[in-house]
């Protein structure tokens, strides 16, 4: 953190010596600088021991990996600072003077376990003003956070026991995988974007307004939409960050015009998106984690949004051909239930034991799907019959809410138009749920943030 606050203030303090092509030269090297501290902490603490045994298997040596303690949080920590000398560098920031205010953005206790991940330019105005607190700022959060209680401890953790169990089972019959895989991602979703909407509402009641990582994503349109709608703030910074530079860089523009020279028209159009969305889709994998799964759990998701690039004017002729549009329920349907398989398995991916597992799972879907086995087995799942009720009710109330969402419906507008005694006893009930339904005491464990542990 100190590196980066000192070499961000250089960075300026440079830039503001002249406009000159030499200052810009050094400005951009104490920008690398700080870019590869950071980079290099993280590489240290999180990917050593993965990388040190990758090239041992390959040199066929035995390693014993190394006992590091990872630093909470430093996946998200890691990305703000760098982008925080990066925006410097291009003078869409000022370098902040005061260090409590950039220790406060840097390891803001609301964000650094879970994010969402934040530019210094859309909350240092907020930090500014943090004594600037109001009451309207303080009622919301606490809404925001009871909401987030809501899908973390009544929805999630009570699915965790669950998923625990089924994917404990190593099954080899598909029907048992199917389940598995989508309470999983069930899960997930719950627990992620209840833990960011209770992020949100801690730091709203302190006036600082960060952004949204979640809208409404499984009513996205195909698996680009979805990662447009899912963990947003880590989608954006990719694109900002990683894909835009490397498929406007010149290596990559000289590559198209050369292309073009030889009549290869759309491979000029094509590569250097390619090439970018290639490494953001590995970036975005080993983000995730250390491990060969979440490499692959990224390389799906790039060949994925190749097959949609290429496959997007068939699927508009098929479209016309029939005289159908994106809106007839058909269309919607049929998107619902290929993104759900798509969302699903690649959620599965990141939830197998290993390499070895995925396969037989994913096997077991075209080879032995067997109902009989799922209905004989699902009694056995440590949930009684009265939390699938549970369950089910919350996540219809969590679709109704989406959908209202979906339709451009504020919601917090709607709520707070409300006489003091309906907002109060929706609030209420709400709290009472969280009491009276939460997965906590005896029967439950006490279920981290999936994504803290990132």
């Amino acid at each position: 953190m100190l590196i980066t606050y000192i070499t961000g203030r250089k960075v300026q303090d440079i830039q503001c010596q002249g406009k000159d092509k030499i200052y810009k030269r050094i400005a951009k090297r104490y920008m690398w600088f700080g870019i590869v501290m950071n980079l290099g902490t993280l590489a240290i603490f999180k990917y050593l021991n993965f990388f040190a045994e990758l090239g041992t298997n390959f040199l066929n040596i035995q390693f014993s990996p190394l006992n590091i303690l990872i630093p909470v949080g430093i996946s998200y920590y890691t990305l703000q600072q760098i982008s925080y000398l990066i925006d410097i560098s291009s003078r869409n920031v000022e370098a902040e003077r005061n260090i409590i205010n950039f220790a406060i953005y840097t390891s803001f206790f609301a964000t650094i376990l879970q994010g969402p991940i934040t530019r210094y330019a859309e909350v240092k105005d907020d930090i500014a003003n943090l004594n600037a607190i109001n009451l309207d700022n303080s009622i919301h959060g606490y809404e925001r956070i009871l909401f987030g209680l809501f899908k973390k401890v009544v929805l999630a953790d009570r699915i965790a026991p669950a998923v625990n169990y089924l994917f404990n089972l190593h099954t080899s019959v598909g029907s048992i995988t199917v389940l598995a895989a989508v309470l999983c991602t069930a899960q997930l979703y719950m627990d992620f974007s209840g833990t960011v909407d209770i992020s949100i509402g801690a730091a709203k009641i302190f006036g600082i307004h960060l952004p949204e990582n979640f809208k409404q994503p499984f009513f996205a349109k195909n698996a680009t939409d979805f990662w447009h709608r899912w963990h947003m703030t880590l989608s954006r910074y990719l694109r900002d960050y990683v894909f835009y530079p490397i498929s406007l860089s010149r290596i990559l523009m000289r590559l198209s015009k050369f292309l073009k020279k030889h009549n290869c028209k759309w491979l000029a159009k094509v590569t250097g998106p390619f090439i970018a969305l290639f490494v953001v889709w590995l970036c975005n994998g080993l983000w995730h984690g250390a491990n060969i799964l979440f490499i692959l759990y990224g390389m799906y998701y790039f060949m994925l949004m190749i097959i949609e690039i290429l496959l997007e004017k068939p699927w508009k002729l098929f479209l016309n051909y029939f005289k159908l549009t994106d809106s007839s329920i058909i269309v919607i349907i049929f998107r619902f239930i290929k993104l759900l398989i798509i969302v699903c398995y690649g959620e599965m991916m990141c939830r197998v034991s290993g390499f070895s597992e995925l396969i037989v799972m994913t096997k077991s879907i075209f080879i032995n799907f067997n109902i009989n086995q799922l209905l004989s087995m699902i009694t056995n799942i440590p949930l009684l019959i009265s939390d699938w009720v549970i369950i089910l009710v919350g996540m219809l109330i969590i679709f109704i809410i989406s959908l209202y969402k979906e339709r451009k419906v504020d919601l917090q507008v709607k709520f707070d138009s409300l006489n003091t005694w309906k907002r109060w006893g929706i609030l209420y009930i709400l709290i009472f749920t969280i009491i009276l339904f939460g997965a906590y005491g005896p029967g439950f464990d006490n279920i981290a943030m999936i994504y803290a542990g990132f």
